[in-house]
């Protein structure tokens, strides 16, 4: 938590449930707000007031603040979003409202497909973007190339502070044939639509989708807890650690794991661990914990 200059509220580190406004109450994305890249490196410009909106402690804190930048972060197992706030804290932004996906639909799949292509430089073609469209699965319009198109400024400056990305075989492969397309007059095909299901009283008939998309998600987390080692019924924190837990002490008892001693975790939104939440992580090297927050200067 982070304190503001207004009657000393505190200001969570990160927010669920947010979207972006207008001064008019109008839904925005936060990519029309400047990218920040360094502490004093800021690409774009302000061209209006814009506020954010969210929960925080499971939907115990309500916020609504003014925000002046945004930046993304891809180097850790999966990307993060953050935004600036007119005090000069920064606020990672976990799971969007639901009306409001499609406001970001654009921009989310574009961070995506940057954090990909940094970490598998030398994968492209189709394997990009099955693993984009399990990722935001929730789409009703599957993520492609186009999505991209609309933030070219930020791809082309990404590349050109990155050589991670510079170097990547998608990447180079994605400019080369948005280059094709333009010299050919390329004429935007049409979106393709996830196909539709008819379920009857067998709720099975959709189960293999399902299967595919919960074996994604999994492979994001750890499958065994981390403070006993063993599987079973577990919790995963949505941090940068995306470390697994026994929620209950009844879902560690077999292992005798001291657990996280929830009582009901199911009406948890979004779990981070302490030591996400606190961001202090432990160095790999020496084992001893240290900042882990970029923004003061991080040192693990």
């Amino acid at each position: 938590m982070a304190s503001s200059d207004e009657e000393g509220e505190i200001v969570p580190d990160c927010l669920t449930n947010y979207h972006l406004v207008d001064c008019n109450e109008e839904p925005v994305s936060f990519s029309v707000l400047p990218l920040q890249w360094g502490e004093d490196d800021i690409f774009g410009a302000l061209n209006a007031e814009i506020f954010l909106r969210g929960t925080a402690d499971d939907g115990l804190q309500h916020i609504y603040k003014k925000v002046v930048a945004w930046r993304f972060e891809l180097s850790y197992a999966l990307p993060e979003i953050h935004v600036l706030s007119k005090d000069k804290i920064w606020i990672k932004l976990l799971k969007p409202q639901k009306s409001y996906t499609d406001t970001i639909r654009t921009i989310l799949i574009t961070v995506h497909f940057l954090h990909f292509v940094k970490k598998n430089p030398d994968t492209f073609g189709e394997i990009v973007w099955n693993y984009i469209r399990k990722s935001l699965s929730a789409y009703e319009v599957l993520p492609s190339e186009d999505d991209l198109i609309e933030h070219m400024s930020t791809i082309k400056e990404a590349a050109r502070r990155d050589k991670d990305l510079s170097s990547s075989k998608s990447f180079n492969a994605f400019f080369l044939e948005t280059s094709q397309k333009r010299i050919h007059g390329y004429e935007v095909s049409q979106c393709k639509k996830r196909p539709e299901f008819i379920i009857g009283a067998d709720s099975d008939a959709d189960s293999g989708a399902d299967d595919d998309t919960n074996e994604y998600v999994d492979e994001q987390f750890d499958h065994v807890c981390a403070l006993c080692d063993d599987g079973g019924e577990l919790l995963c924190c949505e941090g940068r650690c995306i470390r697994s837990f026994h929620p209950t002490v009844e879902s560690g008892a077999e292992s005798l794991c001291e657990s996280l001693a929830y009582r009901n975790h199911q009406a948890i939104h979004t779990f981070l661990c302490k030591n996400c939440r606190y961001q202090r992580h432990q160095c790999f090297a020496c084992g001893l914990l240290g900042s882990s927050d970029k923004s003061t200067g991080a040192e693990v």
